[in-house]
């Protein structure tokens, strides 16, 4: 190695060795500044668009009508509100199963769509998100598979957490 480096001239050894460090810079500053879940979402109010479904999911399955109002749109939140009240917080402890998995869809900076899904004996269990930002944050709004297909396609799609076997 040593033989073809010294066989260029100082001039060009400068330029090798500058542009090697500007591309190891770029490639440490890009990985310092992404987001650690994945999302390609922007942090707003300490959670990317990823977090605001997480968060929602969770609070589906511990009936936390309160983080649902707080998180979900409007509409999402009245729905919502035929299952359990939105005044109360967690009615249980029950976490989000480690299984499930996350994928997101970028339309734009401001509206993401995700499929959360999990193994279920006999089959697949999947939800699907639309999240929009507003001056309140993000916001989460269930959807059916049809308007997700539909609203998706074309998209390219982002792994958030995937099966770590």
């Amino acid at each position: 190695m040593k033989q073809w480096w010294s066989k260029l001239g100082r001039k060009k050894q400068i330029i090798l060795g500058v542009a090697g460090t500007v591309v190891t810079a770029t490639l440490l500053i890009n990985a310092g500044c992404g987001n650690s879940d994945g999302s390609q979402g922007e942090e707003i109010n300490g959670m990317t668009p990823a977090d605001a479904v997480r968060k929602f999911k969770l609070a589906e399955i511990q009936k936390d009508g309160k983080t649902i109002k707080e998180i979900a749109t409007p509409e999402e939140a009245k729905a919502e509100e035929t299952l359990f009240p939105l005044d109360q917080g967690p009615q249980n402890n029950t976490p989000i199963p480690d299984d499930y998995r996350l994928t997101e869809y970028e339309v734009d900076e401001d509206t993401y769509y995700y499929k959360h899904f999990r193994p279920r004996t006999g089959g697949v269990s999947s939800s699907y998100y639309k999240v929009i930002r507003t001056d309140e944050g993000w916001k989460v709004d269930q959807i059916d598979v049809n308007e997700f297909k539909v609203a998706t396609e074309g998209l390219d799609s982002y792994p958030i957490k995937e099966d770590e076997e």
